[in-house]
């Protein structure tokens, strides 16, 4: 039977990780083979987590956007960028913040989240012209992450969060209860955003765990990505509960 991961990584690991990529450097990046090889932490022959550099917690933040786990796109993001930073004499604690500001929902899901979160009002909220800010000039506000911190693919491909279901696999399971609970504790001052069903889950699951409050929660956002067609479906009938979340817990 293969050993659960311990998703909390210690400074040696994580050094070592940054070290194999600095190794690789960003040529070798842009080879998936070569990434993948470089980074797996853990596999169970189909289930496969994959260190990627976003480390970075925001322990002031306003509002924090839980997706469920960074996709191969992101990866590569992070690992570039951090590589860049570090070649370039930056620290650690530097990079990863780069890395937030660059990979973190990059890609056309970016503009499906900004529109959606104007949409609830959190812009507003958080007295900005738009929720694009969060992603610019006003990196202060958001902590961005994932259920998974770090990028989960089973067999090969992006994680959906339904086969297995995070809960159910004792990996994934860990990960939730190990690395998500202590980036919730860490931020305690702001909203809880989770993207989706299966995020939402992971979070429903450590308020029953006495981890975070419910009230802190906006329960009911879709998964932003293009793909997701009932996005717009489940936004309309989730829409007023989610501006009522936003207003209550951002002007108390």
């Amino acid at each position: 039977m293969t050993a659960i991961l311990d998703w909390r990584l210690t400074p040696q690991a994580r050094g070592a990780c940054l070290e194999a990529l600095l190794a690789l450097g960003e040529a070798g990046i842009e080879r998936r083979a070569d990434l993948l090889g470089c980074t797996r932490l853990w596999t169970d022959g189909t289930v496969a987590v994959h260190y990627a550099p976003f480390d970075h917690v925001n322990g002031d933040a306003k509002v924090m956007l839980v997706g469920l786990t960074p996709g191969r796109r992101q990866m590569e993001l992070a690992c570039a960028t951090a590589v860049r930073q570090l070649s370039a004499g930056r620290s650690h604690d530097e990079a990863f913040r780069a890395v937030k500001e660059v990979a973190s929902f990059a890609g056309s899901m970016r503009g499906n989240l900004i529109a959606m979160l104007d949409g609830i009002g959190l812009h507003s909220a958080l007295g900005l012209p738009s929720s694009a800010d969060l992603f610019g000039s006003r990196r202060d506000l958001p902590h961005t992450t994932s259920a998974l911190r770090f990028p989960v693919l089973v067999n090969g491909r992006n994680y959906t969060g339904h086969a297995p279901k995070p809960l159910a696999h004792p990996t994934l399971r860990a990960g939730i209860e190990t690395l998500l609970a202590d980036e919730l504790r860490a931020v305690p001052a702001a909203l809880v955003v989770p993207l989706g069903m299966a995020a939402e889950s992971a979070i429903r699951h450590l308020v029953t765990r006495g981890v975070v409050d419910a009230s802190r929660c906006a329960f009911g956002f879709p998964h932003p990505p293009g793909a997701n067609g009932h996005r717009a479906t489940q936004f309309a009938a989730n829409q007023e509960g989610l501006r009522a979340a936003v207003t209550g817990w951002l002007r108390r």
